[in-house]
């Protein structure tokens, strides 16, 4: 992948190591060397999760049936994977206002922390890669930065240089529709499926084409 950076310059972008030639405009070509690439990094467990339930309300619905009761129930040291296996105790689902995980609607507030290595460097960046059921990606934050460029097609965000060495923090929003509580209080059952299932994090290294 070649691209121009915030000051008009060629830049490569390799996932992997190798030497990549770059065809000009002009007919001539550039040799770019790649000698390493770092890991990708799995982030499947560790999840602290905020789990926002969207239902009904009976006090206001008489009189605005767009209005909806919000409660938030908070999952520590969570796995990824779909709300409805998510280890919810009575009280929990009591505080939800669901008799099963499968009948939550609502907004969930993914956080979780973890360390990369200190020749992690400016040059290289990553992708984050999302993988989720029948919602939405509706916000990604790393180190407290909001992305706003979320490709709800392929559900990959570009972090650029975001990452650093040491500790970081990646933050997801996801967002449902209320199909699932609608159909629940209904007395029917759907087949829809919520919750953050994979996050993978894969690098490149960003290299200056030069003579560009």
């Amino acid at each position: 992948e070649v691209r121009y950076s915030a000051g008009a310059s060629l830049l490569h972008r390799a996932s992997e190591p190798g030497d990549y030639v770059v065809s000009m405009s002009n007919g001539r070509s550039r040799i770019v060397e790649v000698s390493a690439v770092p890991d990708g990094v799995s982030l499947a467990t560790g999840w602290q999760l905020g789990l926002e339930s969207w239902g009904p309300d009976a006090s206001t619905n008489l009189i605005d049936p767009t209005l909806s009761a919000k409660s938030t129930v908070e999952f520590s040291d969570v796995d990824l994977g779909r709300w409805s296996d998510l280890p919810a105790s009575a009280a929990q689902l009591e505080q939800l206002g669901v008799a099963s995980m499968g009948h939550v609607s609502g907004v969930g507030r993914y956080r979780n922390a973890f360390t990369l290595p200190d020749d992690w460097t400016r040059n290289v960046g990553a992708h984050l890669h999302l993988s989720h059921g029948d919602d939405m990606v509706a916000e990604v934050k790393v180190n407290g930065a909001t992305i706003d460029d979320i490709d709800q097609f392929t559900d990959t965000v570009d972090l650029g240089t975001l990452l650093r060495p040491g500790e970081n923090v990646v933050e997801v929003k996801l967002a449902t529709t209320l199909a699932r509580r609608m159909v629940a209080e209904r007395g029917g059952s759907t087949t829809q499926v919520y919750g953050l299932t994979a996050v993978q994090i894969e690098p490149y290294v960003q290299s200056a084409v030069r003579g560009s």
